[in-house]
């Protein structure tokens, strides 16, 4: 596909994904911590779709397309897992509602992204992740499956989690949560056959949507623990 084509495609996934934010924004006020880390995984989505449309700028040799592309698959390489990292987290919020679990499983997490960070800075100088030549061409590294396999190991154990925690979610939640990962494998199926067509974030943006559908817009509103309309719906009837 050409240059033209994936940035259209990314930018028509960002714009869904900034419509999603926007919505939240105008009840920021009333957000509970599972909506706010459905933000943060919005945003990271949007800058990876961002920073896809620079790393598209492979093979080419304008003045500023080097330094695009070394930018673009940069900050993809040191977004990737945290975007995994950040969806377990909202999963494992909007199961158990436990700051204590939450602390411990978001510790471990922490330092998986920051050794990922650490490689990849390496890698600029050993090539382990990718190399970009000097015709501006991207070449994958010896290592550079191991990200992509630790986001599915991460979003592999978010699905597992949901599917063993199920009585603890109504039907609206388990199915969006249990069945995020399947649009973004599908994603990286798509894009290891088609190399150079973006896929795997487009899907992600998918993923997103449909959770936005069945459980985001009405979290804000919503008791955890009986499913009727909360204080917070209260006060906005009460507002209006």
């Amino acid at each position: 596909m050409t240059l033209t084509g994936n940035i259209l495609i990314n930018v028509f996934s960002l714009l869904i994904l900034m419509i999603l934010f926007s919505h939240s924004i105008i009840y920021a006020h009333l957000l509970t911590l599972s909506s706010r880390l459905y933000n943060l995984v919005l945003l990271i989505t949007a800058l990876m779709l961002a920073a896809d449309i620079f790393s598209r700028f492979d093979g080419h040799n304008g003045q500023f397309d080097p330094l695009f592309n070394h930018a673009g698959n940069f900050l993809i390489f040191l977004s990737s897992l945290l975007l995994p990292s950040l969806w377990l987290v909202y999963a494992h919020e909007q199961i158990f509602h436990d700051m204590h679990k939450l602390n411990k499983l978001t510790a471990p997490l922490i330092g998986l992204n920051i050794a990922n960070a650490v490689l990849l800075v390496i890698s600029q100088l050993t090539g382990w992740y990718y190399i970009i030549d000097t015709d501006n061409v991207y070449h994958r590294g010896p290592l550079f499956w191991l990200p992509a396999t630790i986001t599915l190991i991460l979003l592999a154990i978010s699905s597992i989690m949901v599917f063993r925690q199920r009585g603890k979610l109504k039907r609206s939640h388990y199915y969006p949560l249990l069945l995020f990962i399947m649009p973004p494998l599908l994603g990286i199926i798509l894009q290891w056959l088609f190399y150079g067509i973006s896929f795997m974030l487009n899907c992600v943006m998918l993923s997103l949507l449909i959770v936005f559908l069945n459980i985001q817009s009405k979290e804000v509103f919503t008791d955890h623990l009986t499913g009727v309309n909360n204080r917070k719906r209260l006060d906005l009837f009460m507002a209006d």
